[in-house]
């Protein structure tokens, strides 16, 4: 036969997987590739970081309105303004605030003793009305109780 495979050559392309030494061009090539990398990770971190403390802010406010709302219900009270209507009761000496939609007591005071004398020197002087707007003009809130002071602030 004139040629066998055997005494032939042939040559074809393939791929195996082997260690190899790698060149200097390689691990520059390697080393630009791991600082990229690196830069990326330390820039991820710090969005991340930013990111989550903006969520650390908006969870803490959720926790402190339900601890807020948990407090008010559990109690049955709370502080807010409401709009009162001031009633002087001159035989017992004393200032009520009254709420206006309901004209429920709030808050009894005793009257001061300049409100006294002042009141006392209206009534002499025939004024009495006016004083009782002078004091609510100048009694916006009234003052705070024992209890109130000691409530807790949301």
């Amino acid at each position: 036969m004139a040629g066998s495979n055997k005494d032939r050559s042939q040559d074809r392309t393939t791929e195996i997987t082997k260690q190899i030494e790698l060149t200097d061009a390689d691990r520059i090539v390697y080393g630009n590739q791991l600082a990229a990398q690196e830069k990326a990770h330390v820039e991820l971190s710090a969005e991340k970081k930013k990111v989550m403390d903006v969520y650390k802010v908006k969870l803490d406010g959720v926790a402190g309105e339900i601890l807020h709302l948990w407090t008010v219900l559990t109690e049955g009270h709370e502080m807010r303004k409401v709009k009162v209507r001031l009633h002087v009761d001159f035989p017992r000496r004393v200032i009520q605030y009254l709420r206006l939609e309901s004209d429920d007591l709030v808050d009894e005071r005793a009257m001061t003793l300049d409100e006294i004398e002042a009141s006392e020197d209206a009534d002499r002087q025939g004024i009495l009305f006016q004083w009782e707007e002078q004091l609510a003009d100048s009694q916006v809130d009234p003052p705070a109780t024992d209890e109130e002071s000691a409530a807790p602030s949301a």
